[in-house]
């Protein structure tokens, strides 16, 4: 038999029941939310981040808690999916493994906004001071056994055809891809007796369900390894952004080492094109696909969890795809007789990558592992949680950070850090001395950068007994 605690405050309001139920959540399984709507909530402050909570409960904010909307809950389907994107934005990883949904709640609809603002209109000075939200008429509806339920979102409806209402569709895709996970009335039992069994629309857990999910949030990196949620159309934007965001980095990067129209570049001009290309593509794509324009970049990601392994294949094909068509278009708007540095290196090794004559293949492989992994751990501090208010100006940090390190390692292997980059110059000049070397070395480098951060620095959003970040 599980232990169960429930908060019921016996004012109008405002008596502190979020902040009762986020101390207790500390050593709770599970934190339910069974009635109400999102005309109220709690602020939680961690870390000096404010988050502003309205129909999640508070447990979200915690790693290891599981929690639930009850079917008590008036749902505003777009409010909640608001509120989950705006703790996301802040670091915190709403997924199908920590938020639960009844699928017996009753459905704010617009009629019910509409409606709860008429019947106040109309009253005058005699008004309620409602929010205007479509709580109260939501639940009229519930009461009166016409209400729609989050289940209906399985399929798309004419609502007018259940309460007599205008016309509205709805689509469960919206909160599935939300990080939303709806729970049916097929799923709740009562593990004494082995039947089904309705406890107020909530799945009810035998103690080890409960202790399998806590499991199953231990290890999300492994859950989400293959689960993508994109769409087809989100899909293909996003491989977009890589390759565009990829083509200008090798375009404009490349064509900066142009030598045969009066300029002859050095290294510092050289390095300071390159980041500065960085810088460019990631203001163009960064807020359409992350402007990874790097597989290092994306493989961090993976072992982050912030990129499910089908989305970290597409984005390196895109990169690499990118990659080609930035060096086909220098090769468009410059002859090929003048492609070069100097008139000694000639065209069919310009813009690429290769070990200094005097380093062995191991120094030069040892180079790009450093360089990259400088790189990855620059990455890995900038998704950091407790950065999210520091991203403002992450195209130009990213910049000087390529910059700083070209002009070290640019004399070492040429600095790629970037196989797609490498590759882009590589099939069109057909040259593949050393190739290897900047796939595995950048590929080593990230690896072992991402590993060291995730298990030394890695930060989990969630209260300690301080406040402070966990």
């Amino acid at each position: 038999m599980m232990n169960n605690i429930v908060i019921v405050g016996l004012q109008w309001g405002d008596e502190g029941k979020g902040k009762i139920v986020d101390y207790l959540s500390e050593n709770a399984d599970a934190a339910v939310r069974f009635q109400g709507g999102n005309n109220a909530g709690h602020t939680i402050v961690i870390d000096d981040e404010v988050y502003k909570l309205n129909l999640l409960p508070s447990a979200v904010l915690r790693t290891g808690k599981i929690s639930i909307i009850g079917n008590g809950v008036a749902l505003d389907s777009q409010a909640l999916i608001s509120e989950i994107e705006s703790l996301k934005v802040k670091g915190v990883d709403v997924n199908y493994n920590n938020l639960m949904v009844s699928e017996s709640c009753p459905l704010i609809l617009s009629v019910h906004k509409d409606k709860e603002k008429l019947f106040e209109d109309l009253n005058g000075n005699h008004k309620i001071g409602t929010t205007n939200k479509g709580i109260g008429p939501c639940y009229e509806d519930k009461v009166g056994r016409r209400a729609i339920r989050l289940r209906s979102m399985k399929r798309t409806i004419n609502s007018s055809r259940q309460a007599g209402y205008r016309s509205t569709s709805i689509n469960l895709v919206d909160m599935e891809q939300g990080g939303v996970s709806v729970i049916p009335i097929s799923t709740i039992t009562d593990s004494s007796v082995g039947k089904s069994k309705n406890i107020t629309g909530i799945a009810q857990r035998s103690s080890s369900t409960i202790q399998a999910a806590k499991e199953k949030l231990k290890s999300p990196w492994l859950s989400n390894l293959m689960k993508e949620d994109a769409s087809g159309w989100e899909t293909l934007t996003l491989a977009l952004g890589e390759a565009i965001g990829t083509a200008i980095l090798v375009f404009i990067g490349c064509t900066g080492c142009i030598g045969s129209l009066g300029i002859s570049p050095s290294v510092l001009q050289v390095s300071l094109t390159f980041g500065l290309a960085v810088m460019v593509a990631i203001q163009c794509v960064g807020h359409v696909s992350g402007a990874h324009i790097n597989p290092c970049v994306t493989v961090a990601s993976l072992i982050l969890g912030k990129k499910s392994l089908p989305m970290c294949l597409l984005y390196i094909g895109a990169q690499c795809l990118g990659a080609l068509i930035g060096y086909g278009l220098l090769r468009v708007i410059t002859p090929l007789e003048l492609i070069y540095t100097t008139p000694e290196t000639g065209s069919g090794s310009f813009c690429m990558t290769d070990i200094h004559v005097n380093l062995t293949n191991f120094q030069g492989v040892m180079s790009e592992i450093i360089a990259t992994g400088i790189l990855v751990f620059f990455t890995c501090g900038l998704w950091d949680c407790r950065n999210s208010k520091n991203t403002d100006s992450a195209p130009i940090r990213f910049g000087l950070c390529i910059a700083v390190l070209c002009m070290v390692f640019v004399p070492y292997t040429g600095c790629s850090m970037n196989p797609a980059r490498t590759l882009g110059p590589a099939v069109w000049n057909g040259y593949w001395t050393n190739h290897w070397v900047y796939w595995l070395g950048p590929i080593t480098g990230a690896i072992v950068a991402a590993l060291l951060y995730r298990c030394l620095f890695v930060c989990n959003r969630a209260q300690n007994d301080s406040g402070q970040c966990e």
